[in-house]
């Protein structure tokens, strides 16, 4: 079953074309990622592979049927199952197993066919556990799993997802990829992944590129991401262990390519093409020094149950005891449903324990997961300045706030100021939406998944404003991540949480490089501990990428110089 595009143009209203004169072919059986900035028109391609949205000219056909031709529509949806970027886009039931049987149903399936498709899926997520829960109690990774088992369960012949993993955890997108892997491999299934992630488009047989709108690049992967690269195109968010590997090659090391998967890889690589020294000088990287003032957030047996008292009561929090001070950075850490937002909305009252307390010095301010949905103002300005007009503040205090909430945030400029939030990029809203928690002066800045769903540019300009704020001593800011790479930049202490339970708690090099069971370490630590395992005298407790380097160099060197 193949999917042809011919010059397809999309224009929204009377705004510019979203796609402009797309021309591409995906085969029966192929695994295709689509990569580009945040705007650039990722999302609309995806949905016109199943006729969610049908083009303003040009013309899309799925296994030789137009997308514009109403009949056509339900045997394209049959064929062709779509997996959102925000699962809260797509859950419509109240329990999950309603939830993946519900396209089933549609289907007008047999009960006893339903019921194994529905056990099918769920166990493919790993979701078996919740299949009595209510979607609504789920972590987004959780939803997001059991919007995949829903689509799993129609038995489509193609699947399209738009960023399927960007709030799952390691293990949760190994194991999303995996599944992926499988229905492309095993089962033959042609499989479209619109994806932010580099890792992720090296398991594709094919990587396209879009640029505002049009096809910049289609090739394979290591060919089109090297181009990418070599363009300094600012979309990509190029991976630390590949940034490690590119600063060995442009040193003179014969690495073959720096595009690989996982550290394994790189290691094999490494070994195959330069000897250690067997010995080299170098200095141990050490913990960083954690804050030791006054507390500003402190949580005694804190425990929490979803809907206490019901049949579906859900614990999900357990004797959490935690004590945060101020100016400290720290990330909390843990698999999908863990309980890290749940903990999260204790901090400034959106919930409220079962049992426990929580105590918190100063005003919290929260950025969520999808920040763009914080925005509701008419102008960037008028939105950053909602907060201190609801405090009260006076109108000079509210415009001095606003204008260097803005001007922390890169946005500052008049003529981003006047417009809508609605008409800027991702990484854009993003920023707004936390210009306008920093205009509140919070004590505590609380962060959950703050660069999820962002493209390379916008997640270097949003670590670039957190960056700018390690040197105020009266600033705390806690995140949670998946991206463990983006902890290893930011935080000076990692909490982990498992199961609702804290079980390591420490300096971020510590936990990081040594973590407990269940979270992986970071891509460069966990190369440098195989190398060293294979006999490089490299140092431990190494977390970034130029640091590695220059040790992985200084060691091939000096066995050449023996």
């Amino acid at each position: 079953m193949s999917i042809v595009l011919r010059d397809v143009c999309h224009v929204i209203g009377d705004g510019p074309r979203v796609l402009d004169g797309v021309s591409l072919r995906i085969d029966d059986g192929e695994f295709v990622a689509v990569m580009g900035a945040n705007g650039s028109g990722k999302s609309t391609l995806a949905k016109h592979l199943n006729a969610l949205l049908t083009p303003t000219s040009g013309e899309v056909l799925i296994a030789g049927m137009d997308t514009r031709v109403a009949d056509n529509v339900f045997p394209i949806r049959e064929r062709v199952g779509m997996v959102f970027q925000n699962p809260d886009h797509q859950i419509v039931a109240t329990v999950v197993d309603e939830e993946v049987a519900f396209g089933p149903e549609n289907l007008c399936l047999p009960p006893g066919e339903i019921r194994r498709r529905v056990d099918e899926a769920l166990a493919t997520v790993n979701m078996t556990a919740h299949r009595g829960h209510s979607p609504a109690h789920l972590s987004g990774g959780q939803k997001q799993r059991v919007a995949i088992a829903s689509i799993l369960a129609m038995a489509p012949r193609v699947m399209v997802l738009d960023e399927p993993t960007a709030m799952l955890d390691a293990s949760g997108r190994a194991e999303v990829m995996g599944t992926l892997r499988a229905l492309h491999r095993e089962r033959g299934m042609t499989v479209v992944l619109v994806t932010h992630s580099v890792e992720e488009a090296l398991e594709a047989s094919r990587v396209i590129v879009l640029d505002k709108g049009r096809v910049a690049r289609d090739a394979a992967p290591g060919i089109a991401l090297a181009d990418a690269v070599a363009r300094g195109e600012r979309f990509l968010a190029v991976p630390p262990l590949v940034c490690c590997l590119m600063r060995l090659q442009s040193a003179g090391i014969a690495v073959p390519t720096p595009f690989v998967r996982t550290p394994q890889e790189a290691a094999t690589m490494l070994s195959a093409i330069a000897a250690p020294a067997a010995e080299v000088a170098r200095a141990e990287a050490s913990a960083v020094a954690l804050a030791t003032g006054a507390d500003v957030l402190r949580l005694e047996d804190v425990s929490f149950t979803y809907m206490e008292g019901t049949p579906l009561r859900q614990p999900v929090l357990h004797g959490i005891s935690l004590r945060v001070a101020r100016g400290e950075r720290v990330a909390l850490l843990g698999r999908t449903g863990s309980g890290k937002t749940t903990l999260l909305q204790h901090f400034n009252g959106l919930l409220q324990p079962t049992a426990g307390r929580v105590f918190v010095e100063g005003r919290i301010g929260m950025l969520f997961q999808m920040a763009e949905q914080q925005l509701f103002e008419e102008t960037v300005r008028r939105d950053v300045a909602f907060g201190p007009r609801a405090l009260g503040w006076p109108s000079d205090e509210v415009e001095r706030v606003t204008t260097d909430a803005l001007a922390r945030v890169s946005l500052g400029a008049p003529e981003m100021a006047e417009r809508s939030p609605f008409t800027l990029s991702g990484g854009e809203q993003r920023r707004v939406a936390l210009a306008g928690v920093l205009a509140c002066k919070p004590a505590v800045l609380v962060l959950d998944e703050p660069t999820v769903g962002l493209d390379g540019e916008g997640r270097a300009a949003l670590l670039e404003v957190l960056e700018g704020m390690r040197g105020d001593a009266e600033q705390t800011l806690i995140f949670t991540s998946h991206d463990i790479d983006i902890v290893a930049a930011l935080a000076d202490r990692v909490v982990v949480l498992e199961e609702g339970r804290i079980v390591a708690d420490g300096p971020a090099r510590d936990v990081l490089t040594d973590p407990p069971a269940g979270l992986q370490p970071p891509a460069v630590a966990a190369l440098a501990g195989r190398l060293r395992d294979a006999g490089w005298p490299l140092s431990r407790r190494v977390l970034d990428p130029e640091t590695l380097a220059q040790e992985v160099l200084a060691a091939a060197r000096n066995r050449g110089e023996e």
